[in-house]
């Protein structure tokens, strides 16, 4: 079984004990989790930002305005690019839009592919896995395959296939090659 070493403030890296101040601040000591994360100051600091707290409205009136100069930047490229008309840069703009629109949704539509690729292989026991000839280890590569189109290589059997064919009149089955000639 894996042990994690649960820090404290005194006993955490230096780039961590100002991550663990926040978490002492907001929960009133400081939560488990964070005490593990903090053996790995980034992964407690990705930690951190991915459970923030709504934007400030200094955050929001920050992000505005990047907005808002992203936009002139665009319409000043469109310009440039030989936009004659607002309405032409109307136009272009909203089939940017459009193209973005789209280009999320199909990534949107290929995440969750692989997540249920992914899913469906993983539910899949060992032995399953090893009848179809993959490995664990390979469905990655397997479900990046599914997803780029790539064809998967074919499955072999590691043994001969039988045939089983009961022989007329008798009550024998001829189970390989050599029992068909007998029994003709």
């Amino acid at each position: 079984m894996t042990h994690f070493t649960i820090h404290t403030q005194e006993t955490a890296p230096a780039a961590s004990k100002p991550l663990l101040d926040k978490s002492l601040k907001a929960f009133g000591r400081v939560p488990g989790l964070h005490g593990v994360l903090a053996e790995a100051p980034k992964a407690l600091e990705a930690y951190h930002w991915a459970m923030r707290p709504t934007p400030s409205p200094d955050d929001i009136q920050r992000y505005v305005e990047k907005g808002r100069g992203l936009r002139t930047h665009a319409l000043v490229s469109l310009l440039r690019r030989g936009a004659t008309s607002s309405a032409h840069v109307i136009h272009r703009g909203l089939r940017a839009a459009i193209d973005a629109g789209r280009a999320l949704a199909g990534m949107i539509v290929r995440e969750r592919r692989r997540g249920g690729y992914h899913r469906a292989l993983h539910a899949l026991d060992d032995r399953t896995l090893k009848d179809i000839g993959l490995h664990r280890s390979q469905i990655p590569s397997v479900v990046e395959g599914l997803l780029n189109g790539t064809p998967l290589p074919p499955v072999t059997p590691k043994h001969p296939v039988e045939k089983i064919v009961p022989t007329k009149g008798t009550s024998q089955v001829a189970v390989n090659d050599n029992d068909f000639e007998a029994a003709a």
